[in-house]
């Protein structure tokens, strides 16, 4: 039987167009050859993008009902995809006529972010019980 599962990373401080340069190279493989595959990375986003898969692998073991068991070798990442998320731009201040600040949003300070979701799908393994 097919289980599937998710789960979704909000607003992490890596840009998108980085964090697609890593997740182009995991899509399609298996849960835990991308965790391992990941971890020789360099670049920030590849430790976000292992626990968001870490954490879809955990989703889907708790959603197995109990005493029902999951080859956790065959776990496969069936969908990965990387949006935008809001960009939070730093607040500065300038001076102004008689020494008042105004406070403005710089266009020069952008922090970008990104949502990551990861779905995996797994065979449920049939539990041998004696009859």
């Amino acid at each position: 039987m097919k289980v599937e599962s998710h789960a979704i990373g909000k607003r992490l401080p890596v840009s998108e167009l980085k964090a697609r340069l890593i997740v182009d190279n995991v899509r399609g493989m298996g849960a835990e050859r991308a965790i391992s595959y990941l971890e020789h990375f360099p670049n920030k986003s590849a430790r976000y993008i292992s626990k968001i898969i870490s954490s879809a692998v955990a989703n889907l073991t708790v959603k197995v009902a109990a005493g029902k068991k999951i080859d956790e070798e065959k776990l496969l990442i069936e969908k990965i995809t990387v949006d935008k998320g809001p960009v939070r731009s730093m607040r500065r201040a300038r001076t102004r006529a008689r020494y008042k600040k105004k406070k403005f949003r710089s266009p020069l300070c952008r922090r970008p972010s990104c949502n990551i979701s990861v779905y995996i799908t797994g065979e449920e393994l049939e539990s041998k019980s004696d009859k």
